[in-house]
């Protein structure tokens, strides 16, 4: 399997996309889409993994505290059917081991739910990740499902980038990794998230929407889009260099050219990456 991208931007380049973000904002004003937020990884020592991609826990616990007072959670899966005033959903990805250990825990003590979108092949194989955390298993898998806090999704089988592959690729990564879920977890998978954020072509977006009833993807809502396209929703990173006070205005619908900013980049980082 191909070593994935870091997901690290220079510290110059973080402060340009702020800085342009944050220019946006007061151009365009707040989006009227529900805000959808995207985490990672919570609570791991920087020493094992670094970058802006891992919040620390204490971060975390206050982070989720205040959308418990502020917010009404949702899946994506019920986001369109919600008040995007009041209606905030939380997506984490990948099926790292902090989402039973570090995660789970915080959401019942706030009441909260959340999204998780699994790259099975590191939950079946035992493989870590390759910023070195650790995968999930399907026993905290399927504890995470009873829960009641997550829906789960598809991360696709090997984290692999669609906009790279050919379309039988694309439908063998879907289908092998909703397959799984379904067959372990006993539920129905009906949302999918993009790895990287990163559409596929045309031919793979056609076979997510034909196996998905949502999907998720990097990006932003544009004014001039009056209806949520339940295949492009975007979403709005969480980042470990963001203080409380960028964190609110995150949830209330500001910096919204950073995630359009971070897709572009991405877009160009990982024109050639597979997974």
């Amino acid at each position: 399997m191909a070593t994935p991208a870091k997901d690290s931007v220079s510290s110059r380049g973080r402060d340009v996309i702020d800085l342009v973000s944050e220019l946006g904002s007061f151009i365009s004003g707040p989006s009227s889409w529900p805000v959808v937020l995207t985490f990672h990884r919570v609570g791991y020592p920087a020493s094992e993994i670094a970058g802006e991609m891992n919040i620390s826990e204490k971060m975390f616990a206050r982070q989720m505290a205040t959308l418990a007072e502020l917010f009404d959670t949702v899946t994506v899966s019920d986001l369109t059917q919600t008040d995007p005033r009041r209606s905030l959903a939380i997506t984490v990805d990948d099926g790292s081991a902090d989402l039973h250990s570090r995660i789970l825990p915080v959401l019942d003590d706030n009441g909260l739910s959340a999204t998780a979108y699994i790259a099975t092949n590191f939950v079946e194989s035992g493989l870590p990740f390759p910023d070195g955390a650790p995968a999930l298993n399907w026993t905290q898998l399927e504890e995470m499902a009873a829960s009641g806090r997550f829906e789960i999704g598809s991360h696709t089988h090997n984290h692999a980038v669609l906009g790279n592959l050919a379309p039988d690729a694309v439908a063998k990564e879907l289908q092998e990794s909703k397959s799984l879920l379904e067959d372990k977890l006993q539920l129905p998978v009906k949302s999918f998230c993009y790895p990287k954020g990163v559409r596929g072509s045309s031919d793979g977006e056609a076979i997510v929407r034909s196996m998905f009833e949502t999907a998720v993807i990097g990006g932003r809502q544009l004014r001039s889009d009056k209806v949520m396209d339940p295949h492009r929703i975007p979403r709005q990173p969480v980042l470990a260099s963001d203080d409380i006070e960028r964190f609110l205005r995150k949830i209330h619908g500001g910096a919204t050219l950073e995630p359009l900013l971070r897709q572009v980049y991405d877009r160009f980082r990982y024109r050639r990456a597979c997974y």
